[in-house]
């Protein structure tokens, strides 16, 4: 009679157990999956001035990527774009802001700084640029001047700017052609990862010559990767006598994985301007949100099975 009242109660007890179980693996994968970001400092510096990011959880020795917000969208980051990796030295990653594209917003991402689902623009440091004011003669008339560009050769527009390939950098050996009504006007092969040319040596640009027709002043720019067919970029620009412009160039691939007696067609996502579209459950730092749900499961079938012993012994 003592056992037949008291097995209810046992009952109970192992009803709210499983609860308890179920509830502390839901709660742990939705903490591994938030991650955090580092402090920057300045977070409002000027173009030229060095950043420091920095936070615990940064590994030494790693690689992290540096990020260019592409959109916002009420205060939460939107889209961004692969701009270039760096390596972090003790909890620290420093970044030169040189090159960078001023009145924009940047942020690193990689091992130990998971970012979260939504990255708010607290989370960014904005890059600024600085403006002199310069005054004439008695009357105190002054001037608004900015950092002024570098000028190129009149018969040339050159580029520079980053370069990937469904969002990652193109690998180094990878040549960038620039088309002019079907003919190539130039060309470059980058020896960095995911980079090509820079803002500070003209030599190192990509240089695309005066078209031969004055009225056609459309550049379409193509990616061939090493060892892989000619991909257009999702990018063009308008021929402009000696400028120079930053253009990050970005294209869609398929990529083909053999097996042994099949060809698998993997089909990558669309993508539009190198942009990554962060929404509900989609993290940046993918092995962190896979992982989580997964620990959850386990959890629950590891209550669910004691929970089977439990009673099989109470029956006999």
């Amino acid at each position: 009679m003592t056992h037949t009242a008291n097995h209810p109660v046992r009952s109970i007890g192992l009803v709210l157990t499983l609860l308890v179980v179920c509830v502390g693996g839901l709660l742990v994968s939705a903490g591994v999956a938030a991650g955090q970001t580092a402090d920057f400092d300045p977070d409002k510096p000027y173009v030229g001035m060095e950043v420091t990011a920095s936070d615990s959880q940064i590994q030494d020795g790693e690689f992290y990527d540096l990020r260019v917000v592409d959109s916002f969208d009420g205060g939460t980051v939107r889209t961004h774009s692969f701009v270039r990796e760096l390596q972090a030295d003790g909890t620290e990653i420093v970044i030169e802001t040189e090159s960078l594209e001023p009145d924009s917003y940047y942020f690193v991402v990689g091992p130990g700084l998971d970012s979260p689902t939504s990255l708010t623009e607290e989370q960014t440091f904005e890059l600024r640029e600085q403006t002199l004011n310069v005054g004439f003669g008695d009357d105190d008339d002054r001037t608004n001047a900015s950092t002024e560009k570098n000028h190129t050769d009149p018969d040339t527009a050159q580029y520079y700017g980053t370069v990937t390939l469904n969002s990652d950098p193109a690998p180094p050996n990878t040549t960038i052609e620039a088309e002019i009504e079907g003919e190539v006007r130039g060309s470059i092969t980058i020896e960095t990862a995911g980079e090509y040319g820079n803002a500070t040596d003209p030599s190192e640009r990509l240089a695309v010559d005066r078209p031969t027709d004055d009225e056609a002043l459309n550049v379409s720019f193509y990616i061939t990767p090493p060892e892989s067919d000619r991909i257009a970029a999702n990018q063009s620009a308008s021929w402009e006598s000696g400028a120079l412009t930053q253009l990050n160039l970005t294209a869609d691939v398929s990529t083909t994985t053999q097996t042994d007696d099949s060809t698998l067609d993997v089909e990558t996502n669309e993508t539009t301007d190198d942009t990554h579209e962060t929404t509900d459950g989609d993290a940046v730092a993918d092995d962190t949100t896979d992982t989580a749900p997964g620990f959850g499961v386990i959890v629950t079938l590891v209550s669910l099975a004691a929970a089977v012993l439990f009673g099989r012994r109470h029956r006999k």
